[in-house]
């Protein structure tokens, strides 16, 4: 036992201490380890927010051109409220292509939203099987592939709006002409097989009304205030009239 007891008679300098006890006339020897503890002062540190003040880490605003509402990160929206300036919010899209500047007078803003509404409607009041709901999508495609083919247009998947650079059109030997903006708005068109889904539509109608907001566009740069965005439905044109709930106007 003498080599396990210290000085104080409970355990070594170790950290142990032993015990003796008698069990059937044999003498057991129990090691145990002295549990210890120890204090240490801690230092309690702010760790530095990182997001700097903001509510959150994406924030949703406003774009002052197109109107749509963008949900960005908030080290982006600093990146955009600085090349937006102090008066207006411009969303990435916007200031990718330009459309914050002053060139943007320049940009005719127009959509075929008009017409998908009305086939998705068509097609839902007569339950009309899932692959006419394919196919409308595919005409979607098809006529985002057919108008960027033209350099003047730009296309905004977001909100299915196109804008199309009018300081790209003119008579000038760099300037894309007018007529091929409105070959494009035809080829735009026929995608959508109207004369197949709609058999009673009246496609030079329908036509008629871009091109006559696109050629005062052109040669005015104008829009009325209440409709910035030409955005044509198929109303006057022939087809079948349903209570579709659309917010678009001619």
């Amino acid at each position: 036992m003498s080599g396990f007891m210290g000085n104080n008679g409970m355990g070594t300098g170790s950290g142990y201490y032993s015990g003796q006890q008698n069990c059937g006339g044999r003498s057991l020897v129990t090691v145990v380890p002295k549990k210890e503890f120890s204090f240490n002062c801690v230092k309690l540190v702010e760790k530095p927010s990182r997001l700097d003040g903001e509510l959150g880490d994406n924030i949703t605003y406003e774009c002052s051109f197109c109107g749509k509402s963008v949900t960005i990160h908030h080290d982006m929206r600093r990146a955009c409220e600085r090349m937006s300036g102090t008066q207006h919010f411009y969303c990435p899209f916007c200031i990718r292509h330009g459309l914050h500047t002053r060139n943007s007078r320049n940009f005719l803003a127009l959509s075929f939203k008009g017409i998908t509404n009305y086939c998705f409607d068509k097609y839902q009041n007569w339950g009309q099987k899932t692959e006419y709901f394919d196919a409308i999508w595919e005409s979607i495609d098809t006529h985002i592939r057919v108008g960027l083919q033209n350099p003047a247009f730009i296309y905004d998947r977001d909100t299915m709006m196109w804008y199309i650079d009018f300081s790209k059109v003119g008579k000038g030997k760099k300037k894309v002409k007018i007529k091929d903006v409105l070959k494009t708005v035809i080829n735009m068109l026929l995608c959508f097989n109207l004369d197949e889904h709609v058999i009673t539509v009246r496609m030079s109608k329908l036509y008629q009304k871009y091109e006559e907001a696109i050629y005062k566009f052109y040669r005015n740069r104008y829009r009325p205030l209440d409709k910035p965005k030409l955005i044509p439905t198929m109303t006057g044109c022939g087809a079948v009239t349903y209570n579709t709930g659309m917010t678009w106007r001619d």
